[in-house]
Parts: C-alpha cells; structure tokens; sequence
C-alpha cells in the first residue's frame, strides 16, 4: 500500500504558511498612535507605525516601525522625502531649554 502525505492545511484568511517571507516595496505613510495602558486607556507616549506596500500584495498593512522590517534604504528614501526624520519632543524640548 503506497504512502500518501498529508493533506496541506487549508489556511484562513490571515493566516500563512510557515517559512512565508514578506519584502517591503515601499512606505506609503507615517503616523503616531498612542501607547495603551493596561486599561485601555491612552498614555502621554506614542508609537510610530508605518502603512507598509508589501511586495506581490494588493492591500498595504499597518505595522508598528519596531517590527515593519524596513531596510535601512527604504527608511531613508522615505523620510529624505518627508524633508527628514521628525524631530522627538524630548529633543525639541533639549533644545529650547539649551537656548
């Protein structure tokens, strides 16, 4: 009796399959979301989350910029045409405080 292999998991919508790699093409934008308490509720601190085009994907994602695995090219053609990296409050505050 011959051998036969498993049938392949059919996978839900959002889900992949193990060793799946995604590449950016590109960063469409940019914007600061609020860090949560454990209750929900906003904090003075935000996060910076980047809307991702992935490549051989239709439907761009939202991914924070700790885990949006951009190459350091990509990041830097992105912000040298937003006129550079925003500057964080804290180093504004830095500097209006040294002048």
């Amino acid at each position: 009796r011959p051998h036969r292999a498993p049938a392949p998991k059919l996978l839900q919508e959002g889900e992949y399959a193990p060793g799946t790699r995604f590449e950016v093409e590109r960063i469409l934008r940019h914007e600061h979301r609020p860090v949560l308490d454990g209750k929900g509720k906003s904090t003075k601190r935000t996060v910076l989350w980047y809307e991702i085009k992935w490549v051989g994907y239709d439907a761009p994602t939202w991914e924070p910029a700790s885990g949006a695995k951009c190459t350091p090219d990509l990041l830097r053609d992105y912000w040298s045409d937003k006129g550079g990296l925003p500057e964080s409050k804290r180093s504004r505050r830095n500097r209006d405080v040294a002048s």
